[in-house]
């Protein structure tokens, strides 16, 4: 159950950050998509590093996290997590070059 929910959090956390990456990005200027990017992508790896971190203080807690030998669910979550944020940033590049001749269009 502890794993569950452990895993529930953290990709509920990865969800939320996705939102305001979106929403931030397609809203913003240019000059905060462009940043907001590379926040993105270094807070992807955060999230990461602070999970394993949780999962080493709980198991020294006598909190045992199932998440197979050396954290192989963490990793694969970040492979997908990887993927996703991939995908988001593509998005986020079409929509904004679609809103900009969208705007050309309209002049």
């Amino acid at each position: 159950m502890n794993t569950t929910l452990f895993l529930i959090a953290i990709n509920a956390i990865f969800a939320t950050l996705s939102i305001l990456f979106q929403w931030g990005s397609v809203k913003g200027k240019a000059y905060l998509a462009f940043i907001l990017t590379f926040a993105y992508l270094a807070f992807t790896y955060c999230l990461f590093s602070a999970a394993i971190v949780v999962h080493q203080i709980c198991r020294d807690k006598g909190i045992y996290l199932e998440l197979g030998h050396a954290d192989e669910v963490l990793v694969e979550f970040l492979l997908l997590w990887a993927i996703i944020t991939l995908i988001n940033i593509t998005s986020v590049v079409v929509r904004r070059n679609a809103r900009a001749r969208k705007d050309n269009d309209d002049k």
